[in-house]
């Protein structure tokens, strides 16, 4: 994909987005598809960079909740709440 060509920053943003949109259309293989990549790129942020990685591990709870694992969507979850206090 052409998004493909941009910064890791830039990547991790619009493969989370496309994530999470699938997400909300219950297109869950999709959703997983492309919120696994921007999980991905948002591991290898510098360690300040802590909204990316909040937002993705968000949408990827989401997604394991309406899969059912419910276990890893609290990890997952618990995770987010991490990252999202350091932002602050």
């Amino acid at each position: 994909m052409e998004y493909e060509a941009y910064s890791r920053t830039g990547k991790m943003l619009v493969s989370g987005n496309f994530g999470d949109l699938y997400e909300r259309m219950n297109k869950m293989d999709s959703a997983l598809y492309y919120a696994n990549n921007s999980y991905e790129e948002a591991m290898k942020q510098p360690d300040g960079s802590y909204y990316g990685k909040a937002f993705t591990l968000e949408t990827l709870g989401n997604i394991e909740e309406k899969l059912g694992n419910h276990q890893l969507a609290i990890a997952y979850l618990t995770l987010s709440v991490k990252m999202q206090s350091k932002v602050m």
